[in-house]
């Protein structure tokens, strides 16, 4: 009765380590985004899409918020996570701390939903070592603080990819429609759910190719057939919508197809003028090559251990865990195992053609296959879950000490992450500052051109745009003709410098200084109406862009008509 009594006191504690764990990383997450603003990437982007919809209950063809007026942005892209946040919106009306706890829990959910589905298929070890990994993982850890569809995507594709898992293993129907159902609204809130589809499909051609008989033909209808027709069920509309919306003849690529881009085209441009690249590179901007593989795991997968000296134990400690486990996964051969190995297959053939190996940005990259997550878990959960000695009377002390051996690593890993994070999601403060000053005395409907596009939009509250027609026209000619030719043409009212990004190379995500000097040359075309830090032309600018270090504020020109 004692030994009874010890093991179920271990199993207990086991989970309240695991609870105990993935509740600090919801709170400590949550306490970086309540001190950060919304001004990252993307991250204005979806949370102005998410205001938008919920406060004016609209979901056309085009959205008013980004774009010109004669490319206006399209509302085509896999919409499900938007509608979900702009639902809170329109219940509770607009606040940034509903979408700043949001994406955090549903980190919290990922972690949890992982070990709930790997305890229902390996054991109670695997789910909680899985689960603790998968939100530790460096690029999801980033992910979590960040206000992209990218972390509620994965919580449902691990839904999706594990539910499936456990259908092969049980054949419960039950689970091929959960399959079916989250694998369609992965697909609905990310084209990376494809994935998914693609997995689905050759799985059940598999299962066709070595079917005997028809009533083994019935049975993978009933099976891979209902997950596949569910999935289809639930994507259909939105990629009907845009089929009709944007398909033009000729259009073969699925990927365009479904997310509304078969008309998509080129800038236009009037003059000869090209970009020298996009920026000045440097850091997660260059390929994997570029960046070295070695940089790139660590950024990506890479673990930091608090003893100096083992760095690189640290950086390999997720990818040897993952090899690990596959190779256990490969030498079981358990039902499921197929689909594990196949999805490897899947991964690894999409990541040679598209993983950014030698061009691209990696930062891209360690985003686009975080549809990995479930699965790095999966196997990484199940080498750690080995560690034992078969039929010792210590076995539960055993991987007792190996979890929170796991679990300490992950969480100093996780907190590692997050320091680097929160000096990355601080934004200058004359941007804000800038953008207040833009609320109270622009119109509403003005529309401005500014290379930080999403956070102007989002902390400006007013039309932006960046990536459009003429747009070398406008920054490289240095020709007054054809720069207001462009700025008319794209219904652009003012110019919005951030004078930070000011550069002497013809950077496409860059303002030019000649395109700043002719500006000011010509106030008959272009009047100032704003700037703060140090006025640009002054010594004490010209020292701020010198030495760096200082914030070098922003200017704002109206386009005279």
């Amino acid at each position: 009765m004692a030994e009874i009594e010890v093991s179920f006191d271990l199993e207990k504690l086991k989970k309240f380590i695991l609870l105990g764990f993935l509740g600090a990383v919801f709170i400590v997450e949550v306490m970086m985004t309540l001190s950060n603003p919304i001004a990252f990437g993307d991250e204005g982007f979806h949370v102005s899409t998410a205001r938008y919809i919920g406060t004016e209950v609209d979901f056309s063809s085009t959205t008013p918020l980004f774009g010109s007026t004669i490319n206006p942005e399209r509302f085509s892209r896999a919409p499900f996570w938007n509608l979900i946040e702009g639902s809170f919106y329109f219940l509770m009306g607009f606040s940034p701390v509903i979408v700043k706890v949001l994406v955090p829990f549903v980190s919290f959910m990922t972690g949890l939903a992982i070990y709930v589905l790997l305890r229902r298929l390996y054991s109670e070890n695997v789910g909680i070592l899985g689960a603790a990994i998968a939100v530790a993982i460096p690029s999801f850890v980033t992910y979590s603080v960040l206000f992209y569809t990218t972390v509620p995507y994965v919580f449902f594709f691990s839904m999706a990819f594990l539910c499936l898992l456990t259908a092969i293993k049980t054949n419960q129907t039950k689970f091929w429609v959960l399959s079916g159902l989250f694998s369609g609204i992965a697909l609905f809130t990310n084209i990376a759910g494809l994935f998914m589809a693609i997995l689905i499909v050759l799985m059940g051609v598999i299962q066709v190719i070595r079917s005997k008989n028809r009533q083994d033909l019935k049975a993978i209808a009933k099976t891979w057939g209902i997950a596949l027709l569910i999935m289809l069920l639930v994507v259909s509309p939105w990629a009907a919508r845009n089929v009709g919306l944007f398909y033009v003849p000729g259009c073969t690529s699925l990927n365009n197809i479904v997310q509304g881009n078969c008309d998509a085209r080129g800038q236009i441009q009037t003059g000869t003028d090209v970009f020298e690249g996009r920026n000045a590179g440097g850091g997660t901007e260059g390929s994997i090559l570029n960046v070295g593989i070695m940089n790139y795991i660590q950024f990506a997968y890479g673990f930091y251990l608090p003893v100096q000296g083992l760095a690189l134990v640290g950086t390999m400690l997720v990818p040897f865990s993952f090899l690990a486990g596959m190779l256990i996964i490969a030498k079981r051969r358990e039902p499921a195992d197929v689909a594990i190995l196949l999805t490897v297959l899947i991964f690894g053939a999409v990541f040679l053609q598209y993983g950014g190996i030698t061009e691209g940005r990696s930062e891209d990259t360690a985003r686009y296959f975080l549809s990995a997550t479930p699965l790095i878990a999966l196997a990484a959960g199940t080498y750690w879950g080995s560690i034992k000695k078969e039929g010792h009377k210590m076995n539960g002390w055993i991987i007792l000490a190996v979890m929170v051996f796991v679990l300490a690593i992950a969480f100093f890993s996780f907190e590692v992450r997050l320091a680097q994070l929160d000096s990355v999601k601080n934004f200058v403060p004359s941007f804000f500052q800038a953008c207040d000053w833009v609320k109270q005395n622009l119109p509403e409907d003005a529309r401005l051109f500014s290379l930080n596009t999403y956070p102007t939009r989002y902390n400006c509250e007013r039309a932006s745009v960046w990536e459009t027609d003429y747009k070398a026209d406008i920054l490289l000619s240095n020709n007054l003709t054809l720069v207001k030719e462009g700025l008319d043409k794209n219904g652009i009212d003012y110019v919005f410098v951030q004078k930070f990004a000011l550069s002497n190379a013809a950077y496409s995500q860059a303002y030019p200084v000649a395109f700043l000097d002719l500006m000011r040359a010509h106030n008959e075309t272009f009047q100032w109406v704003y700037e703060n830090g140090p006025a640009y032309g002054t010594q004490e600018f010209a020292a701020c862009a010198q030495t760096g270090g200082c914030d070098p504020g922003n200017v704002l020109y109206r386009v005279v008509r």
